[in-house]
């Protein structure tokens, strides 16, 4: 797993993609860059895939919002979980989601509330071309992570580090995968 204070990049869905934004995104080198609500690292709702940026012109410097409405880049809802998760448990569900990449939290409830917020936000986002992230239309009011009512506790809600299945192979290998960014 990585920590979440050891991810050098994370997007907003207001960030612009110019010849900056490329630029971080190869020096990066990863294929998926965590996207946050408002800059806040515990708010990660996505991953833009990198390779769906090949062929967008930085001198149009849209952002990531407006090109994921045009249907240009390619967003994808993260999977969720919780610190106490099963490694075994874990690579069944990366295999039936056919995602290799999950936000982890601290409790399964903040996990789920946390995929329910992220795949209604982005239904949202994509409802109308005209919806901003600033929309009124996308609930700010309503408590991000809630549990029948009551709120879930702030240190809960927490983003602990993202962990993908080369994390998990490796964990149950007990041994690095080294690979051309390694």
């Amino acid at each position: 797993m990585t920590s979440v204070r050891k991810i050098n990049l994370i997007l907003g869905f207001d960030s612009v993609v110019d010849e900056t934004c490329l630029f971080n995104i190869r020096r990066d080198g990863k294929s998926r860059i965590p996207i946050c609500l408002n800059g806040d690292k515990n708010k990660i709702v996505a991953f833009l895939l990198t390779k769906s940026l090949v062929g967008v012109d930085p001198a149009q410097k849209k952002t990531i919002e407006e090109l994921y409405q045009e249907k240009r880049i390619n967003i994808r809802v993260p999977l969720f979980m919780h610190r106490e998760s099963i490694l075994g448990k874990m690579v069944k569900v990366f295999q039936t989601s056919h995602t290799h990449m999950a936000v982890v939290l601290q409790t399964a409830e903040a996990a789920q509330e946390m995929r329910d917020y992220a795949d209604d936000y982005l239904r949202k986002l994509t409802a109308s071309k005209t919806l901003s992230v600033n929309d009124s239309q996308v609930d700010r009011k309503t408590p991000l992570l809630q549990d029948q009512g009551r709120s879930i506790p702030d240190g809960d809600r927490e983003v602990v580090g993202i962990v993908t299945l080369e994390n998990i192979i490796e964990r149950i290998l007990l041994q690095d995968i080294l690979d051309e960014n390694d």
